[in-house]
């Protein structure tokens, strides 16, 4: 390591003139020289005097005010899942160091099981972090099983079979396994946006698993280690490993900055969207209440009775258009905010839903609609309640507004495996299959008018897929034109 400071003196040294050319005068270019030869000497001598376990608590520093770091990052983007668990893992790593670097005290055992066990506990947040950022579900046996390993094998090979060979050995293959599992991650980016930087973050772990390689064949044949020995396996190995953690969490943050990014771009075509429907999906019907308001107080003076209903009937449906748009808008832009709570319980779907359509039956009937609730079961889910409203409200109204007079609307549910299977069907007009490709999202929305001229704003069923996925279900279209058309969706079965 002298040499190395040596080398960089004699460097600063060598490019003098350099110092001289980038500075505006002389007498800056003598202060810029001096304060680089007074940094290398004050390097030297630290180097000289650097020994393993300072080197070790130094990473460990570091590591754990990358986790403050985290901790800030997820007061100003709380919405982004897996920050939290990439700062607690961040944390467990840096104490994990810090117990290594004061080994042995204060009793061998206790300092091995905090850093074995805290160490690839954290790498296991990284990876559940990784996979609540792809919003995949989380390998609970995964996760709790290595952990579970580390304190096993370090009780036994410290305790019993003392072999401290076969103890690192046997840890370092944990760490490269966790490791492996969040490069075969990082390999996968669920978006291509994010495909660079979770290349160098593969990358940076694959330079972390060849050093726990190396790790596991040097320390495998030996029965006895110095584990605070300034060898040059164990430099390259806390080096490689505070590489790993320091460009890891510089990298989540990127990774965290692309999502607020994307956020803020989809927010803005929201907004667009927002506007457009109130300028104009809100406007037409207020104009068609106030225009027929005028008309009817000229029929009642004319004593018109047959036309006094029908303008009585337009004004009633302009209202429900403007009480479910709005309610549709509300919702929605609770949910892009963030503030709608996700808060599920256990529900019968039979009850649920017998009690939900009698507020739809008098709707139903104003077009003569027969509405077919028998093929419902009493299946138990676990969903928000208010969430399950929203789904069957928007999903039943679509089915009547898309269905002409005379015409069914079938509910069903069937249990299948680990979910419940929920489906609104109609004997309507049907869609078109380049209509589908757009049914559940904004792009390009082309709204269908109903049977009775009945104009939607395209708002529902993009709620309708946004409150299916936060219940951790799915939902789909089945159509043919001319037909009518069936509404799928999943919702996970109640845990006994």
């Amino acid at each position: 390591m002298f040499l190395v400071c040596a080398n960089i003196y004699k460097y600063i040294l060598f490019y003098q003139p350099l110092l001289y050319y980038f500075s505006f005068y002389e007498s800056y270019g003598c202060l810029i020289e001096s304060f680089y030869i007074f940094m290398a000497e004050i390097i030297c001598l630290n180097m000289q005097s650097l020994n393993l376990r300072e080197l070790i608590l130094i990473i460990a520093g570091i590591t754990i005010l990358t986790g403050f770091l985290i901790v800030y990052l997820k007061y100003t983007a709380s919405h982004i899942h897996g920050i939290l668990h990439w700062a607690i893992g961040t944390f467990l790593i840096g104490t994990g160091l810090v117990a290594y670097g004061l080994y042995p005290r204060p009793v061998e055992y206790v300092n091995l099981i905090i850093t074995n066990v805290f160490a690839v506990t954290g790498q296991c947040l990284f990876l559940t972090a990784v996979w609540k950022f792809k919003e995949k579900p989380v390998n609970f046996y995964f996760v709790f099983t290595i952990p579970v390993l580390a304190f096993l094998s370090t009780t036994v090979f410290t305790l019993f079979l003392r072999h401290m060979g076969l103890r690192v050995s046997i840890n370092s293959i944990l760490y490269t396994v966790s490791a492996g599992y969040c490069f075969y991650e990082m390999l996968r980016p669920h978006d291509k946006a994010y495909k660079l930087i979770f290349q160098i973050n593969a990358l940076v772990i694959l330079i972390y698993i060849l050093a726990m390689l190396i790790r596991i064949f040097v320390s495998l044949s030996l029965k006895e280690l110095d584990l605070m020995a300034p060898t040059p396996e164990s430099i390259i190995l806390f080096l490689a490993i505070s590489l790993t953690v320091i460009i890891l969490t510089f990298g989540f943050i990127i990774m965290v900055n692309i999502r607020l990014s994307q956020d803020l771009i989809r927010q803005n075509a929201m907004k667009d969207k927002f506007f457009s429907i109130i300028a104009h999906d809100l406007k037409n019907p207020m104009n068609n209440i106030m225009g027929f308001s005028d008309l009817l107080s000229v029929k009642l003076q004319e004593n018109n009775r047959e036309e006094t209903v029908y303008m009585s009937r337009a004004i009633k449906q302009s209202v429900t258009q403007i009480n479910t748009l709005l309610e549709n808008l509300l919702e929605w832009a609770l949910s892009q905010t963030g503030k709608v709570r996700y808060l599920p319980e256990k529900i019968n779907l039979r009850d649920f839903i017998t009690e939900e359509y009698k507020y739809y039956l008098p709707f139903a009937e104003s077009k003569k609609l027969s509405l077919d609730t028998e093929g419902i079961t009493a299946i138990c889910v676990w969903a928000d309640n208010n969430m399950l409203k929203t789904i069957m409200r928007n999903l039943i109204t679509n089915a009547i507004k898309y269905t002409h007079s005379g015409g069914t609307i079938s509910i069903r549910s069937e249990q299948q495996l680990s979910f419940a299977e929920v489906s609104v069907s109609d004997t309507g007009i049907g869609i078109e299959e380049t209509t589908m490709k757009t049914l559940f999202s904004f792009d390009d929305k082309m709204t269908t008018r109903g049977t009775q001229d009945e104009k939607g704003s395209g708002l529902g069923l993009v709620l309708c897929k946004e409150f299916v996925e936060r219940n951790g279900g799915s939902i789909w279209v089945k159509s043919e034109p001319g037909k009518g058309s069936t509404v799928y969706f999943t919702l996970p079965l109640c845990v006994s």
